[in-house]
């Protein structure tokens, strides 16, 4: 109590409301003004130490992050040295591959607990427990005072200075700001709407704005799946493997299916989470803004599916780019695959189209309206590639 006097007298005296607040009660309850002060001085304490335990809670998860990303690093090298088709090279992959899942799965299973419960937050809550009795006991006093005299004011209540004590300076006047965290945010499968974990190692890909630029697989088949690059490149080296293989192992297959049970195909490679992308396209000021963001950001997704038994406009005969799905595509009810265009190769033609239809209009004395200063053509087409190009062109 001697220790806390200087705190009543510099809190209870700068703030009016607990001033009086602490007059009111103590004509009923003589203890009220010494529970005060301990409440006061509690919450004062707490607010010293918490910045210090955040600081060392982030530090602690940092460093397992840390470590999971270089073991990342080691884990890609290593898979890089594994050159040959050979079935020693598959078990060694396997064996490889199967380590480092389960240390992955051990560090996040360690780093989540140490999210949730970090250095010193037994003490921590014990200090808040102490700090929670205290109030309870004070708003006990406030209810036994109610119940004897209301007052003409109404019933008395604890002023929200001293229930927020511990988050804010009750003497610290306005603009003092309080730390927020917030949760992870999962959709109705449990997924992080904000991060992206590769399903065949478990590591985690991004984390919000954390992670954003680092490439990764995204399957296009399956919603929310992501896989790190030297992960599915691995894989999918061990699958040709086995699948070339005169007497492939029953065993082997096995393993090899168990890292990918579901099997999924189609991915192209991106560098951010699907919903910052999308962003990029919302933001835009105007629809032409908008296209030319899409098919920028989404520029080795799919975009067209043209038959291959079909002309392919564009110059798509001569493909300027590998295939952009390496597992063929679902067949026609006929039995006629398509082949696919990806964004950006829609956008490189539909900009070509665009200039060459500016200068042919400008080479035929096509003249500009005079209300808006624009230039009129009308183009009739069937519905086909072209005929989406040109609309984009425009």
């Amino acid at each position: 109590l001697e220790i806390a006097k200087p705190m009543r007298i510099g809190v209870q005296q700068v703030v009016p409301v607990i001033r009086a607040f602490t007059e009111q009660l103590s004509s009923t309850n003589p203890e009220t003004e010494s529970l005060i002060d301990l409440i006061l001085q509690k919450g004062s304490d707490i607010r010293a130490l918490e910045p210090q335990f955040r600081d060392q809670a982030r530090a602690s998860v940092q460093q397992l992050k840390e470590e999971i990303q270089a073991e990342q690093t080691r884990f890609a090298a290593q898979l890089n040295e594994i050159t040959s088709d050979s079935m020693s090279s598959v078990t060694a992959y396997l064996d490889l591959f199967e380590a480092h899942k389960a240390y992955v799965a051990r560090t996040r299973e360690e780093m989540e607990h140490m999210t949730a419960h970090p250095p010193g937050s037994e003490a921590r809550q014990a200090r808040f427990d102490a700090f929670n009795a205290q109030q309870a006991e004070l708003q006990t006093l406030v209810d036994a005072h109610n119940a004897r005299d209301r007052g003409e004011a109404g019933p008395l209540r604890v002023p929200w200075q001293l229930l927020l004590c511990a988050q804010i300076d009750p003497a610290g006047g306005a603009g003092q700001v309080v730390d927020f965290e917030g949760g992870k945010i999962t959709d109705a499968a449990g997924r992080d709407i904000w991060g992206a974990d590769c399903f065949l190692c478990g590591a985690l890909i991004q984390s919000g704005a954390q992670g954003a630029g680092r490439p990764r697989y995204h399957f296009l088949d399956e919603a929310g799946t992501d896989a790190c690059v030297p992960c599915l490149d691995a894989w999918r080296a061990a699958h040709r493997a086995l699948a070339a293989s005169s007497s492939p192992s029953a065993e082997l297959q096995a393993r090899l299916a168990a890292l990918n049970p579901r099997g999924v195909s189609g991915a192209v490679v991106e560098h951010d989470h699907a919903v910052f992308l999308r962003l990029v396209v919302q933001d835009a000021p105007d629809l032409a803004l908008a296209l030319h963001n899409a098919l920028a950001v989404y520029a080795d997704r799919p975009l067209f599916g043209v038959r291959r038994d079909e002309s392919l406009p564009f110059g798509l005969a001569d493909p300027p780019r590998a295939p952009l799905l390496p597992e063929p595509l679902p067949a026609e009810p006929s039995g006629a695959p398509y082949q696919w265009v990806s964004y950006r190769h829609t956008q490189r033609r539909a900009y070509a189209f665009a200039r060459g239809l500016r200068r042919a209009m400008e080479a035929h004395g096509v003249e500009c309206d005079a209300g808006t200063g624009q230039r009129h053509v009308a183009i009739l087409g069937a519905n086909c590639l072209e005929w989406l190009g040109g609309g984009m062109a425009q």
